[in-house]
C-alpha cells in the first residue's frame, strides 16, 4: 500500500461513524442519524453528483421584489460568467447552478410595473445559453412551499409551470426540491406522478426537529398505487456557506457505486465563488478519493435511484408539515386566497378557464405565490422589538413607528404578489367579475344584519327531523339529533362533546419553552428561538387563558329561497330552497381577554337548516351550515389563537377513522411517521369520519385545523387523540417572525366571518 492510501484509509478510519442502523430500529430515535458510511463504501463511490443552489426566500431578509432583483442583476449573471469561466478551464471543476424556475418565469416574463429590474434581450439571450451549456437548471416546483395549503388543481399549476418554462428552455428537471420547510403531505405523490416528477428532496431547517425518514427511500402513496423517491436533509439545507461538504451533506445508498452531495448555500445569497466551488470538490475528494465528481442538476442522481429503488426502504406514511400553523396567522389574506383557489378550479372544471388562455395562467402563477413560505419580513432584523408587549403601548406603536410600518408594509406586499397581482393578471375575464362580487359578499364589516330575525329563548330545545340545543356557556351546540332515520344518531349529548364551541387561547414563556424544548434538535442557535419563540415574552406580564364565549342572546329567521344568490362559490349542497336560521350572539366570559390580549369584543354564530318542506329524506346527506362572526377583534403582540371546535360523539362516529382532505385526497390522522405533524394540518376543504356513520365537515375559509383538540403547536409529537375531536384554526400568531405577528394590522380588518359545511350522512337504504 501506498503511503498516500495509507493516509486517506487512516483519514478515513478517523472519522468513520458508528456501524448503520437498521431501518427497523429508526423509529425508535429521537431523530435519524445523519448518513453512514464505511470505509469500504467510500473507497468504492466511483461518482459523486454535486448539487450547487442556495436557498430563496422571497421577502424575508428583504422586501420581495429586492430578493428578486438581487438574483435579476447578481445572482444570475455570477453563474453564468463563473461557469462559463469554468467551461474553458483545463479543471475537473464545475459549476452548474439550480435555481427555481417561479424566478426563470418572473425572468422571462418580467411584469413592467412591478418595481423588478426586468433583463433585456442580451441577458435573456445570455441566461438561454446558460441553460444550453448546462450551467443553469432549476427543479420541478417553482419555490420552496408549504403545500397543504393548496388544492389539487393548483399544487398541479405548479408543476406546470415548471414543464412550461422547461419546454421553452430546453431542460425538465425530475425532482422537486424543498428547503426550510420540515415536510410536505404524502398526498402530493400521485400529483407528482402525473407530471413526470419522480423525486422530492427536502432540506430541514437546522434547528428543526426532522421527521424519522431514511436519507433516501421509496415514498409510496398506497391509495392512488404511486411512488416517488425521497430524500430527507436532516440538519440544514445542505451545506450553508463556508461550512464546507461533510458527510451529514451525503446521500448513499448501501449497494450503489453513485453518491449525490449537497452544496446548497444559506439565504439568498447566490451561486458560489471560485474559491468556494474549489473546496467543494476538495471536501468531496476527502470522503471518496475514488469518485469522479459530476457538478449536475438532481435528475443525473435521481436516475441512479429509480434504477436502484430495489435498495430502498420504504416509507407509507404521511409526514406532514410542521411548519403550518403559520398559514392561520392572516384571516383576511387567507380567505381571499381559498375562495380565489376554488373559483379558479371550478372554472377550470367547467371549460370556462383555460390554462392557454394568458390571463388564467398569469392569474394562477401569481396565486402560487400564497403557498411559498415566506409571508413577510424578517422580525429579529426589522422589528427589533422585544419589550412592546402591553397593548396601550402596542397600540400606539403599531400605527405611528417605523419599524412596525415597515413590516406591515412586508405582509402587505406579500398579499398583493398572491392576490393583487393574481386579479389584475385576469384582466377583463369573467373569473376576475366573479371574484370581485364574491369578495364583497365575504368582507365583514362587523354590523350583524338583524333583519328578519326573532329573538327565542335560548334555553329552548328546536325539535323536529333535526334537533339542536344551543350551549349556554360555550356558544355552538350541546345537542345535535338526527331523527330522520329509524334510529336516532346523536352528534352532540351535551358539553362532552360540542359542536361550534369558541375557544380563545393565549400563550405564555412557559408555553414556549415547552415548544422549544420539545421541537428544537440544536438548542445552540440563537435564531432559532428567536424566529420560533417571542423572545422577551418571559418579561411580560401574560398568563396562560383558555377562554369561551358565554351566549347572550339567541334569535331565529325563517329564510326565503328568494333571496339573491350569493356568487361566492358554487355550493352543491347549498340549493336546498328555504332554510332557517339561528343565530347566537355573545361575549367572552373574561373581560382581560380582550382588554389585555386580543380576543374580539362579540362573537356570533348563525346555524342553518334546511325547513321542514325542504329537508333532505333519511336517504340523502343533511347539509348544516354555520357562520361564525369575529366581530371587533382586538390586536395584541401577545401570542394567541382562535378556534372553533368540533368533537363528535364518539359513541356514533368512529374517531379513528378521522381523515384531512389534502391536495384532494384524505390521509388519516393517525397515518403520521414519527416526528411529522402529528395533529396540526392544511387542509384544502376539511375532515371526515369513515363509516359506519361518515359525518364531514367542510372549512371555506380556514386552512388549518388540528386533531385532539386546539393546540396548533407541533409539539407533542406523538400521535393525538382523535377522541377529542378537532378544531379548525380561525387565526394564530405563534411564529415568532415571517407570518404574521398581529392581526388585524390593517385598518378595516376587525372583523372576520368563517363558513363552514357539516354535512350529515345519509342512513343506509
Amino acid at each position: 500500500m501506498s503511503p498516500l492510501s495509507l493516509f486517506v484509509c487512516l483519514s478515513l478510519f478517523l472519522i468513520l461513524p458508528p456501524p448503520p442502523i437498521a431501518f427497523a430500529q429508526w423509529e425508535d430515535l429521537r431523530y435519524l442519524p445523519q448518513t453512514q458510511l464505511t470505509i469500504e463504501a467510500r473507497l468504492s463511490v466511483d461518482k459523486v453528483y454535486l448539487i450547487s443552489s442556495c436557498h430563496l426566500d422571497l421577502g424575508f431578509a428583504d422586501t420581495l421584489v429586492n430578493i428578486v432583483n438581487r438574483y435579476f442583476d447578481e445572482f444570475f449573471p455570477q453563474a453564468i460568467q463563473l461557469g462559463q469561466e469554468l467551461l474553458h478551464m483545463d479543471r475537473e471543476e464545475k459549476l452548474v447552478f439550480t435555481t427555481h424556475s417561479y424566478l426563470v418565469w418572473l425572468y422571462l416574463n418580467c411584469p413592467l410595473e412591478s418595481g423588478l429590474h426586468c433583463p433585456d434581450d442580451t441577458a435573456i439571450s445570455d441566461f438561454k445559453n446558460a441553460v444550453t451549456d448546462g450551467i443553469i437548471v432549476w427543479h420541478s416546483f417553482p419555490f420552496n412551499a408549504e403545500p397543504e395549503v393548496y388544492d389539487s388543481s393548483l399544487m398541479d399549476f405548479g408543476f406546470l409551470l415548471t414543464a412550461n418554462v422547461s419546454e421553452q428552455l430546453g431542460f425538465r428537471p425530475v425532482a422537486m426540491s424543498q428547503r426550510d420547510v420540515p415536510g410536505l403531505s404524502r398526498s402530493v405523490i400521485p400529483i407528482m406522478k402525473k407530471e413526470g416528477v419522480q423525486a422530492i428532496t427536502v432540506g430541514v431547517n437546522t434547528a428543526c426537529m426532522p421527521p424519522a425518514v431514511p436519507s433516501a427511500f421509496v415514498w409510496k402513496d398506497e391509495e392512488s398505487d404511486s411512488e416517488v423517491i425521497g430524500m430527507w436533509h436532516p440538519h440544514g439545507y445542505g451545506i450553508e456557506s463556508g461550512l464546507g461538504i461533510s458527510l451529514s451533506d451525503i446521500v448513499y445508498v448501501p449497494g450503489m457505486y453513485t453518491a449525490l452531495a449537497f452544496a446548497i448555500r444559506s439565504d439568498n445569497t447566490g451561486p458560489p465563488a471560485f474559491a468556494e466551488v474549489v473546496k467543494n470538490y476538495d471536501d468531496i475528494r476527502e470522503i471518496f478519493p475514488n469518485a469522479e465528481i459530476v457538478a449536475s442538476s438532481y435528475n443525473e442522481f435521481v436516475e441512479e435511484l429509480v434504477s436502484h429503488k430495489d435498495l430502498l426502504p420504504i416509507v407509507t406514511k404521511e409526514i406532514g408539515d410542521t411548519w403550518i400553523h403559520g398559514a392561520g396567522s392572516d384571516p383576511w389574506k387567507s380567505t381571499q386566497f381559498r375562495l380565489m383557489m376554488h373559483l379558479r378550479s371550478e372554472c377550470l372544471a367547467d371549460g370556462t378557464c383555460s390554462l392557454h388562455d394568458p390571463r388564467i395562467y398569469a392569474f394562477s402563477a401569481y396565486l402560487l405565490k400564497y403557498g411559498e413560505h415566506t409571508w413577510g419580513k424578517d422580525i429579529k432584523k426589522y422589528l427589533k422589538d422585544n419589550s412592546s408587549w402591553d397593548n396601550l403601548k402596542f397600540h400606539y406603536l403599531q400605527y405611528t413607528m417605523p419599524n412596525y410600518i415597515d413590516v406591515v408594509e412586508s405582509w402587505t406586499e406579500q398579499r398583493e404578489w398572491a392576490l393583487k397581482y393574481a386579479l389584475d393578471a385576469l384582466g377583463d375575464h369573467e373569473l376576475h367579475h366573479r371574484i370581485d362580487s364574491a369578495i364583497k359578499d365575504l368582507y365583514f364589516d362587523g354590523t350583524l344584519n338583524m333583519n328578519g330575525f326573532q329573538e327565542i329563548p335560548c334555553d329552548a330545545p328546536v325539535d323536529g327531523s333535526i334537533s339542536l340545543a344551543f350551549d349556554n356557556s360555550t356558544l355552538g351546540l350541546a345537542s345535535l339529533v338526527d331523527k330522520r332515520g329509524t334510529e336516532h344518531r346523536e352528534y352532540s349529548t351535551g358539553p362532552d362533546s360540542p359542536l361550534g364551541q369558541i375557544r380563545y387561547t393565549t400563550y405564555t414563556a412557559e408555553d414556549y419553552k415547552n415548544f422549544l424544548d420539545n421541537y428544537l434538535i440544536d438548542r445552540s442557535l440563537d435564531y432559532a428561538y428567536e424566529d420560533l419563540g417571542k423572545p422577551g415574552l418571559d418579561e411580560a406580564e401574560t398568563t396562560h387563558i383558555i377562554d369561551t364565549v358565554s351566549l347572550n342572546s339567541c334569535w331565529k329567521k325563517e329564510e326565503s329561497s328568494h333571496k339573491k344568490k350569493s356568487s361566492k362559490i358554487k355550493d352543491d349542497d347549498d340549493d336546498h330552497g328555504d332554510g332557517i336560521i339561528y343565530r347566537l350572539r355573545g361575549t367572552f366570559s373574561l373581560p382581560q381577554s380582550v382588554t389585555e390580549y386580543g380576543a374580539s369584543q362579540e362573537v356570533a354564530m348563525d346555524i342553518k337548516l334546511p325547513n321542514a318542506s325542504n329537508m333532505p329524506s333519511s336517504t340523502e346527506p343533511l347539509p348544516i351550515k354555520i357562520f361564525v362572526y369575529v366581530i371587533n377583534k382586538t390586536s395584541t403582540r401577545i401570542p394567541e389563537s382562535l378556534s372553533i371546535l368540533f368533537k363528535p360523539n364518539p359513541q356514533l362516529v368512529s374517531p379513528k377513522t378521522l381523515s384531512i382532505s389534502k391536495l384532494g385526497q384524505y390521509v388519516n390522522a393517525l397515518d403520521v411517521i414519527k416526528n411529522g405533524s402529528k395533529h396540526v394540518h392544511g387542509s384544502d376543504h376539511g375532515v371526515k369520519y369513515g363509516n359506519p356513520v361518515p359525518l364531514s365537515l367542510k372549512s371555506w375559509d380556514a386552512p388549518i385545523l388540528s386533531v385532539g383538540g386546539d393546540n396548533y403547536f407541533p409539539v407533542p409529537m406523538e400521535d393525538p387523540d382523535v377522541n377529542e375531536g378537532f378544531s379548525f384554526n380561525l387565526f394564530n400568531n405563534l411564529w415568532g417572525t415571517n407570518y404574521i405577528m398581529w392581526y388585524p394590522y390593517r385598518k378595516g380588518e376587525e372583523s372576520s366571518m368563517y363558513h363552514f359545511t357539516m354535512m350529515l350522512p345519509p342512513y343506509a337504504n
